[in-house]
């Protein structure tokens, strides 16, 4: 399995833009979050998931059962990996 895309974009910055969307939504007026950040690695996870599994389908790769294995994991590890750039982000946006 190799890099997945939707059409010209690229799976982490698809990823990305969503979460940020998701995230924005959560925010109070002063820039505090309503979110905790047990919540945002759950929901990056889960978005992760669900974006690869269409990404899949997108893809037209056949729902095999290691096709599946291979896409939620490739979603859970890409989930992870956009949680922690977000908090980057966000860290560096406080200072």
């Amino acid at each position: 399995m190799g890099e997945i895309s939707l059409g010209q974009y690229a799976f982490p910055f698809v990823l990305t833009a969503i979460l940020a969307f998701v995230y924005k939504q959560f925010e109070l007026p002063d820039g505090e979050s309503m979110l905790s950040s047990v919540w945002k690695t759950r929901i990056s996870v889960l978005a992760g998931i669900v974006v690869a599994l269409g990404a899949m389908f997108y893809l037209g790769v056949e729902p095999t059962y290691k096709a599946i294995v291979d896409y939620v994991l490739y979603g859970f590890i890409n989930g992870g990996a956009a949680i922690g750039l977000w908090e980057l982000v966000s860290k560096q946006k406080e200072k």
